[in-house]
């Protein structure tokens, strides 16, 4: 008679527990909050301290602050000016032979004149 005692008891603790973490994901997407979710660790911790589910919702946390988006900007240092030529490098007519980050200085000359850096690239100097 025992066992059954404890084979009833066991089976309505687990699914007090199973119920209560099913009722928080059902709250927190109604509320779209995903902190009010218990673990099933805190959950079943509650319960076997209280014998009851607490149903106190946390305080609201502030949002985190969005994360800074990613620079992926091409940028290029010739003559010791700074260059974004992110555009640049989908209509280049020499390809796409930018290594971003680096001084290309050398490899500018290589092809192109002064007189080219002072006029048509002047529209991608970083200010």
């Amino acid at each position: 008679m025992n066992n059954i005692r404890t084979i009833t008891t066991i089976a309505l603790v687990n699914f007090a527990v199973v119920a209560g973490i099913v009722i928080g994901w059902q709250m927190a997407a109604k509320s779209n909050q995903t902190s009010i979710v218990p673990t099933p660790a805190t959950f079943a911790t509650s319960t076997a301290v209280s014998g009851a589910a607490s149903h106190e919702r946390p305080a609201p946390q502030p949002a985190p602050a969005p994360a800074p988006k990613p620079d992926n900007r091409c940028i290029v240092t010739i003559q010791g000016k700074r260059y974004d030529v992110t555009q640049l490098r989908l209509t280049h007519s020499g390809g796409d032979v930018f290594v971003c980050g680096t001084d290309m200085t050398t490899t500018f000359f290589s092809q192109h004149d002064q007189q080219l850096l002072d006029t048509t690239m002047r529209q991608y100097l970083v200010q």
